[in-house]
């Protein structure tokens, strides 16, 4: 979201120096403007195991198993103090959506961004009052990693709602089970079938 920001507006971008760690809790900086992007529980469980195994930080043996255990990276643990995965997305989404009060914050969905990232470019227009730097939206189909280095394309189908009817039964009852079901509501996210 960040090049996406940078490329579309007449912006300074802040690293974690300024702006804080992108995981961890809003800091009061003082013209800080903060743009959060949440994404549903279900793929983004499933992404961070897939982080977590690269990185040899958990040996669970599937997302399920993961999702059950200690949150394994140790600054979201620290940031958090959440017992699990699930506990962790509770709370972090949940103080990121109450800062929008507060703090100068959007919160946005990684899968509005990816259906028109037109509509979510002009949100950002229009509660923070900036200069577009093109006519009309330009996109960014590529990931990108630290300092908006491409990291190969993103899978768009693969954050379309529902299409995570890949993930196991187990899962799904258990994330069902833990989630804030007032925060999935205004997050406009529903039960994955």
């Amino acid at each position: 979201m960040s090049a996406l920001i940078g490329e579309n507006f007449f912006v300074q971008i802040l690293g974690p120096e300024r702006g804080g760690w992108k995981h961890g809790p809003i800091s009061d900086a003082t013209g800080v403007v903060y743009v959060v992007v949440v994404k549903s529980p279900y793929t983004w469980v499933e992404s961070f195991y897939n982080w977590e195994l690269l990185r040899g930080r958990t040996a669970a043996p599937t997302v399920t198993a993961f999702a059950s255990a200690p949150v394994s990276h140790p600054q979201l643990a620290a940031a958090w103090d959440a017992r699990n995965p699930i506990d962790a997305w509770n709370k972090a989404t949940a103080s990121w959506v109450e800062a929008q009060s507060t703090h100068q914050v959007l919160v946005v969905r990684y899968e509005d961004v990816l259906a028109d990232v037109g509509r979510e470019l002009d949100r950002f227009r229009q509660r923070f009052a900036t200069t577009r730097r093109h006519r009309s939206a330009v996109d960014i189909t590529s990931r990108v990693g630290p300092g908006w280095n491409s990291v190969g394309p993103v899978d768009r189908d693969r954050y379309v709602p529902g299409a995570s009817g890949s993930l196991d039964e187990g899962l799904v009852s258990l994330l069902d089970a833990r989630l804030d079901p007032e925060l999935m509501s205004l997050l406009r996210y529903r039960r994955e079938e």
